[in-house]
Parts: structure tokens; sequence; C-alpha cells
């Protein structure tokens, strides 16, 4: 597998700080992906750090609540709306879908490490 796919782009560096491009959360073909791009974008910031595990346990947790607090909220949100055109009820509907696909893609990437 090609690895250097799933490492983002380093957009800036300052000190032990770095911003990256994205983060995607990986599919159940490889669950283990977003940690080792962690481990390595960690290792990038603090090379040798003696709690490197540690950070990228709860850089992972702190992804998947963002995540799934982003997703939840606009969820929230697309369902205030309230279109009179047709088109833009199957777009607002389609929004949901994908909401409710990334939420379900969240909690099959946090069960995998529980199993």
């Amino acid at each position: 597998m090609d690895l250097c796919f799933y490492v983002p782009q380093l957009l800036a560096r300052r000190g032990n700080h770095i911003d990256i491009s994205s983060l995607p959360i990986p599919g159940p073909q490889t669950p283990t992906v977003l940690r080792w791009t962690l481990n390595f974008l960690i290792a990038e910031m603090s090379p040798g750090h003696p709690k490197q595990r540690d950070l990228v346990t709860q850089a992972e947790e702190q992804i998947a609540a963002a995540n799934r607090a982003y997703y939840h909220n606009l969820l929230a949100s697309l369902r205030t709306l309230s279109p009179n055109n047709p088109a833009q009820t199957s777009i607002i509907e389609d929004f949901v879908r994908v909401c409710n696909l990334q939420l379900a893609l969240i909690e099959d990437y946090t069960a995998f490490d529980k199993s």
C-alpha cells in the first residue's frame, strides 16, 4: 500500500506546531492509517517524545470527537431548513445522508480499536 497517499500536505511549520491540509478518517479497509499518520506527524513535531503513543491516542480521540460534533451540529442545522423548492429538499436530504454516513464511519473507526 502506498502510505504517501495518506500523509497530509504540510502547510506551515512553527516550532513544535504544524498546519496540515487535511486528515481523513479511514474506512474499514485501512483502519490503522490514521494512527500511523498521527504517529508520523507527532514525530515530526517532537521527535523521540517519551509519551508519543499517548499523544497519538489523545489526538485520535480529539479528531473523532471533533468530527462527531461537527456532523451532529450540521445535521441539526440541516433539520431546521424548510425549503420551498423540491430540488433544494433533495439536496438537503443528500447532505443528511452524507452526515449519517460520516458519523457511521467515525463510529466504525472508533469501534475498531475496541474490538
